[in-house]
């Protein structure tokens, strides 16, 4: 039996690319413009694409063909982060797509779940929105190690999400410090 390995929260990060982008700063946006021991990061969660999920799953049952309606499943990681110097808050966002290319030797790992297995986790973990599944809390690390680490995959683009702050008071109004509003 193969042994299992769970990938915590930095091994997940260092995965992702974060800790490269630290250590190679230069023209990189904030907060790579840090030191690592300024940010604290969130366990974050991972947004799927609902389409085609439970179709992979319902024709596997039914010992229909599955082929064809999948060929990767394409998710969106997010990073919550705050940092302890600035006292800015902001979300890393990381596409990872996890492929199932049998044809092919393909360049970041091997096929070890199959597609229908990745569509039952993406089942069992997430939360059902209208459009996306939502994998958060201790289920990210998990879905992490077994179904996108440990199987063919592909990172994209990221992308640093920071907004302004806004302040509000118990009747919902906004508190602005300037007088014109």
């Amino acid at each position: 039996m193969e042994e299992y390995k769970y990938f915590n929260t930095v091994e997940i990060l260092d995965f992702l690319g974060i800790k490269y982008d630290f250590e190679n700063n230069e023209g990189k946006q904030y907060p790579f413009k840090d030191k690592p021991s300024d940010i604290i990061f969130s366990f974050g969660y991972i947004t799927i694409p609902r389409e085609g999920i439970e179709k992979i799953i319902q024709n596997k049952i039914s010992d229909k063909d599955y082929h064809g309606i999948l060929k990767e499943i394409k998710m969106l990681v997010h990073i919550p982060f705050y940092c302890k110097r600035t006292k800015n808050t902001g979300t890393i966002i990381v596409n990872v797509t996890v492929g199932f290319a049998y044809d092919k030797q393909y360049k970041y790992g091997d096929i070890t779940k199959s597609l229908p297995e990745v569509c039952y986790a993406i089942e069992k973990y997430g939360r059902k929105t209208n459009d996306f599944y939502i994998i958060n809390d201790d289920n990210i690390n998990d879905f992490m190690s077994n179904y996108v680490m440990k199987n063919q995959w592909g990172i994209g683009a990221m992308e640093v999400v920071s907004s302004p702050k806004v302040e509000i008071d118990d009747n919902f109004k906004e508190i602005r410090d300037d007088e014109m509003f």
